[in-house]
């Protein structure tokens, strides 16, 4: 995912990095509370599918996973729908014009929202290989696709690699599970 934060840096402009890295800045409060969740129902949901079974460490990870994944997807609708609100309160008026970075952001973070339960229930079932091949499918798209997005949407551009390596991941973890009998 840094590799279209960096490349617009580079191809784009260091405003554009700058940008980039404000925002993430930014949401990495949210990736902390993220890095809770995941630590937190990781176990427990192993627990559960080594000693009772998948069908019910699925259960457990999806109803968790609805109830605290819903709350964080309202604040992102809110940063959504008030990103330029935002920018306004924390006087950053010099940024307005990027308001759509974080908006773009926002909606990334919804996709990486949705994955979590399969990134969660990966680890329950000991299938952390998939994390690697997916995130070398997901370089190999970064690699092969930021030049020709940059270059055509610039930002907007680099936010939607960022959202397509997103979902490319997800299908390919959804399929390799589903090969697996383990999908969520």
């Amino acid at each position: 995912g840094n590799f279209f934060v960096v490349s617009a840096g580079i191809f784009i402009s260091p405003a554009a990095l700058g940008v980039f890295r404000l925002v993430q800045s930014g949401f990495g409060v949210i990736n902390m509370i993220l890095q809770a969740y995941e630590n937190y129902l990781t176990p427990k949901a192993a627990k559960i599918f080594d000693n009772k079974s998948k069908s019910e460490a699925a259960s457990l990870i999806k109803n968790i996973s609805i109830k605290f994944l819903g709350g964080i997807a309202i604040i992102l609708l809110i940063i959504i729908l008030g990103a330029d609100t935002l920018i306004h309160f924390i006087q950053i008026n010099d940024l307005i014009t990027y308001s759509f970075v974080v908006k773009g952001m926002a909606i990334l973070y919804i996709f990486i929202l949705l994955n979590y339960p399969v990134r969660i229930f990966i680890r329950t079932a000991g299938q952390n290989h998939l994390f690697f091949e997916g995130y070398l499918l997901s370089l190999a798209f970064s690699l092969t696709s930021f030049k020709f997005l940059l270059q055509t949407w610039g930002i907007s551009g680099a936010i939607a690699g960022l959202i397509f390596s997103q979902l490319l991941m997800m299908a390919f973890w959804q399929y390799k599970l589903s090969k697996l009998n383990n999908q969520l």
